[in-house]
């Protein structure tokens, strides 16, 4: 059997490396004999990270809007299907080749498929994505993702189309399936949690190595709390016409850090999670350490290191304050108490199934004194906390495995 996974191209984004890792597990328990491929922009890149789970990277371009003539690929395929006997003898290697050669086509848009994304052109690139296979009537399967809703009325157009023409949809939280299941009435739609809780860490003595390299580990002697924000903030609210709320959303996050230093003694470790050109978080954390009044107590993890030893670097925090999705999954799935810094309705979503909907912070909103209470209620309560998510997540894993071994009843 060939698994094509499609829709993941930013090697640089450890959230999206989470997810392609997690997916991958949960496919080789279901299908253990499988051959795995993903579309690329850079190979080589994902040879190193994704190598060591049997994931072969074959290069696709991302879709360039500016080339009108990608859109034609669907009727190329089209035409072709009625004489796929001419690809019967071409290699593997061929990125045409791998799609008229596959079994199932999995999708890991993430959030890409929202009107969030509905003017912009990933909605649209994403999209396209989904209906090659479609044309050439493969199985396709949305795995764990957020989607909708949607108020263009072009944009759920096309999602529909697509939507109800998928194998099997996996929503990652209740505000999805609820969308998918009763507005767009869709009947194969599985509740699940998000692939990247699936992803390992780098053990304890990785942990501590990388610790030691970034001059982190002599230094603790209070609590340690990991600091993740949003490189995507910028433009996020600069589409809104909100370019006030960035600098009020750092001024939050810089105050809790300055009474969290002062208060509690505490350490802060900023993390960025995906340093891709156009989705930086490096920029934001460099605003933050200059706005800190006390910056010996601050350390940036600047070096480059492999998805799962970030995601042990997080984990070994007593608590997190994260701006983006998947470095909060990074600590959730690592017991450790966490704020999450919202800008959508996936936060709360995730959140809430892990029943820590309280300690989600609206960006849009953003009150200093609302992020200091939440802080400061996960310090006080983290042992609590802890031991809450140890245990919901233990509950919601076996039901994920139920789900993800279904899959094969809907490609019949």
């Amino acid at each position: 059997m060939i698994i094509l996974i499609t829709n993941c191209f930013a090697s640089e984004n450890y959230g999206e490396a989470a997810m392609v890792i997690g997916t991958s597990i949960w496919l080789k328990r279901v299908f253990p004999k499988a051959t795995i491929f993903k579309y690329s922009s850079n190979v080589e890149a994902d040879k190193i990270i994704y190598g060591r789970y049997g994931i072969i990277p074959v290069f696709r371009r991302n879709l360039s809007l500016s080339n009108p003539v990608t859109f034609l690929d669907p009727v190329y395929f089209s035409i072709h299907k009625l004489k796929h006997f001419i690809y019967h003898n071409r290699k593997l290697d061929n990125k045409k080749d791998i799609l008229m050669h596959a079994d199932i086509i999995i999708d890991i848009s993430g959030d890409c498929i929202a009107q969030a994304h509905a003017f912009r052109r990933t909605f649209y690139a994403n999209c396209y994505e989904l209906l090659r296979p479609i044309v050439l009537g493969k199985p396709v399967v949305l795995a764990p993702q957020s989607i909708g809703p949607f108020e263009n009325r072009l944009a759920r157009g096309l999602a529909t189309f697509i939507l109800r023409r998928a194998s099997f949809i996996m929503a990652r939280e209740q505000i999805t399936y609820d969308f998918l299941s009763n507005e767009m009435m869709l009947d194969r739609v599985r509740l699940v949690l998000d692939s990247g809780f699936e992803m390992p860490s780098a053990s304890t003595e990785r942990i501590r190595e990388i610790l030691y390299k970034e001059r982190f580990e002599q230094d603790i002697s209070g609590i340690v709390v990991g600091v993740t924000p949003d490189g995507i903030w910028p433009r996020f609210f600069n589409s809104l016409g909100a370019d006030h709320l960035l600098e009020e959303c750092i001024n939050a996050v810089v105050t809790v850090i300055d009474r969290l230093i002062k208060n509690y003694g505490a350490n802060i470790i900023l993390i960025p999670h995906s340093t891709s050109t156009f989705n930086d978080d490096r920029p934001i954390i460099k605003k933050i350490c200059s706005a800190v009044e006390n910056r010996d107590k601050i350390k940036v993890f600047s070096g480059k290191y492999r998805p799962e030893e970030i995601k042990g670097i997080i984990g070994s925090c007593d608590i997190f304050i994260g701006g983006r999705m998947h470095a909060c999954i990074a600590a959730l799935s690592s017991y450790v108490p966490t704020v999450a810094l919202s800008h959508s309705h996936k936060y709360f979503g995730i959140m809430e199934m892990l029943g820590q909907g309280s300690f989600v912070w609206d960006i849009m909103h953003p009150s200093i004194s609302s992020l200091e209470e939440m802080v400061y209620a996960l310090i006080e309560n983290r042992n609590v906390i802890s031991k809450e998510l140890t245990q919901k997540l233990q509950e919601l894993k076996k039901e994920s495995t139920i789900v993800w071994n279904k899959i094969k009843n809907y490609l019949a």
